[in-house]
C-alpha cells in the first residue's frame, strides 16, 4: 500500500474518532498537492484555518490527578504572584 493511501486511512480513522467523541470530523483534512503548487496550498491552508475558526473551541479539558485542567488558559482567572526565593 502506498504511503498516501495509508495516510488517508489514518485521517479517515481520526475523523471517525472525532465523530465518536462529539467533535466535528471537519477538524481534520488531508490534501494531496504538488510541491510546485504553493499558491494553491496557501489557499487550501487558509480555507482550512477558516473552517477551524468557524467551528470554534472544542470545549475539551484534560485531567491531572483527578482535577480538571482547561486546555486553554482562562483569561478571567488570575494567578497568584509567585514568591521569590531569597
Amino acid at each position: 500500500m502506498s504511503g498516501n493511501l495509508y495516510a488517508k486511512q489514518r485521517v479517515d480513522y481520526v475523523a471517525d474518532l472525532l465523530r465518536q467523541i462529539g467533535l466535528q470530523p471537519e477538524r481534520i483534512r488531508m490534501i494531496n498537492i504538488s510541491a510546485g503548487m504553493g499558491a494553491k496550498f496557501a489557499e487550501l491552508a487558509s480555507e482550512f484555518a477558516a473552517t477551524i475558526a468557524s467551528l470554534g473551541p472544542t470545549g475539551l479539558h484534560r485531567h491531572d490527578h483527578g482535577r480538571e485542567i482547561p486546555l486553554a488558559p482562562d483569561p478571567e482567572r488570575t494567578e497568584p504572584a509567585a514568591e521569590k526565593a531569597v
